[in-house]
C-alpha cells in the first residue's frame, strides 16, 4: 500500500484530530532525531531515509483517519 503526500494532507484536513497533528509532531521530531543517528552511524542519505520514513507513517495516519471516518 503506497499513499501519496496529496492524500496525506486530503486527510489530515478532513480529520481535524488535535491527536494525528500531534503524532504528526511528534514524528518529525523522532524521524530528525533517527536520520541524525543513521547517517553519523552508517552515513545514509537522509533525504532517502525520510521519505522512506515519511510513507510509512502515512500508511499508519491513512488507516486511522479512515477508521475514523467511517472510510476503506
Amino acid at each position: 500500500m503506497s499513499i501519496s503526500k496529496e492524500s496525506f494532507h486530503v486527510k489530515m484536513t478532513i480529520c481535524h484530530s488535535h491527536k494525528i497533528f500531534f503524532f504528526e509532531n511528534r514524528f518529525i521530531l523522532l524521524a530528525s532525531k533517527t536520520m541524525k543517528k543513521m547517517k553519523t552511524k552508517k552515513g545514509f542519505d537522509s533525504g532517502e531515509i525520510r521519505r522512506c520514513m515519511f510513507a510509512t507513517f502515512t500508511q499508519k495516519i491513512h488507516l486511522m483517519c479512515c477508521s475514523a471516518m467511517g472510510d476503506e
